[in-house]
């Protein structure tokens, strides 16, 4: 189909803050952003696609990650007119070309999987069934509508299991949590430049506030016992709780600021240090605390305040190698993950420059 030049760059605009900004989808007309999620459900998708229409939006173009069969019907029923696509499947395709809408996608697929990868999406299969019966759009969406409201809510990264490369990842996070500090600790510089520190926060930035969480819990304990640095007591047992925060709050923050405030108009390593500069202060906060309530009872003997400061000031030359290092790892780990689609990637072929 002919697509004339405002609606190239309107997709070229929508496709560049995609990536850049690693969403899940973004809508663009004549050249700004008219609605933008960090939510890759099908849900969010809806209720953008609700407000276009009540909006009587005209010339509209949808980037998004993952485009099957329902979220190109959704974008038709929008009434959007062109689509760009990360990964889309040969039935989205099919649709686009029936229905009149250009379709770009950058890798195509047979069909687009469920988030374990072990079979169809949920939405593939409900669409697929719908208009082998004869469903007319608005009875697909109306179909789709009632799918995902009685879809339980589930964090990105899971559907009912965690998905394998959130296993890889947090794994090897653990495992550099652990390896990581012994070259530093050769060297003297462990409390220095907090080695351990930064897979934490890399875990929770790109797999959740569940993985950063549990290897924030369970590093320096592990670490302790395994090659007998920090001390088990007092130092092993107050890091729990600040790493731990620092993990939860990293993924916590991070997806927080990409949801509500992802439609500011912010460079993507501000939004970075949002969440870092939040996940350090609460981890001193908590460090602090839990030293106050749990360090006279495993040895410590200064006050808990003078133990968190002398921790900061002996540890600046790490938080400056945090700061400057750990925003720019996420935004690029995040946007290389995120391109990898999150309902699976099997049997792909090259589609669109």
């Amino acid at each position: 189909m002919n697509t004339d030049r405002t609606v190239l760059q309107d997709l070229a605009l929508a496709a560049e803050h995609l990536r850049q900004d690693g969403l899940a989808f973004v809508a663009v007309r004549r050249g700004q952003v008219v609605f933008e999620s960090a939510d890759p459900g099908l849900g969010a998708l809806l209720h953008a696609a609700r407000k276009l229409r009540e909006a009587a939006a005209q010339d509209v173009v949808l980037a998004d990650r993952v485009v099957g069969a329902a979220a190109l019907l959704v974008a038709c029923w929008a009434g959007i007119r062109a689509v760009h696509a990360e990964l889309a499947s040969e039935a989205a395709h099919r649709e686009a070309d029936a229905r009149g809408v250009f379709l770009r996608s950058v890798r195509r697929v047979p069909w687009v999987l469920n988030r374990r990868g072990d079979g169809p999406c949920p939405f593939e299969a409900a669409v697929r069934e719908a208009l082998a019966g004869g469903a007319a759009l608005p009875d697909v969406i109306r179909l789709l509508e009632q799918v995902t409201s009685a879809a339980p809510a589930a964090p990105p990264g899971q559907d009912g299991a965690a998905r394998p490369h959130v296993l890889a990842g947090t794994g090897l996070g653990l495992a550099l949590a652990v390896m990581l500090p012994v070259f530093f600790h050769l060297l003297g510089l462990g409390p220095t430049f907090l080695p351990m520190h930064l897979p934490v926060l890399l875990v929770g930035a790109l797999f959740g506030a569940g993985a950063g969480f549990l290897v924030g819990a369970l590093a320096p304990l592990a670490s302790s016992l395994l090659t007998g640095m920090p001390p088990l007591v007092p130092v092993a047992v107050l890091m729990t709780v600040e790493l731990a925060t620092y993990g939860a709050v990293a993924g916590w923050m991070r997806q927080a600021w990409g949801d509500r405030y992802g439609g500011r108009r912010a460079h993507p390593l501000i939004r970075e240090y949002a969440w870092i500069l939040a996940a350090l202060l609460a981890g001193r906060a908590a460090l602090g605390l839990w030293a106050a309530v749990v360090g006279p009872l495993v040895g410590l003997r200064v006050p808990a305040a003078s133990y968190v400061g002398a921790a900061v000031v002996s540890g600046l030359p790490g938080i400056a190698v945090q700061l400057v290092l750990v925003p720019l790892l996420s935004w690029k780990l995040a946007e290389a993950l995120n391109t990898k689609p999150e309902r699976g990637d099997r049997d792909g072929t090259p589609d669109a420059p």
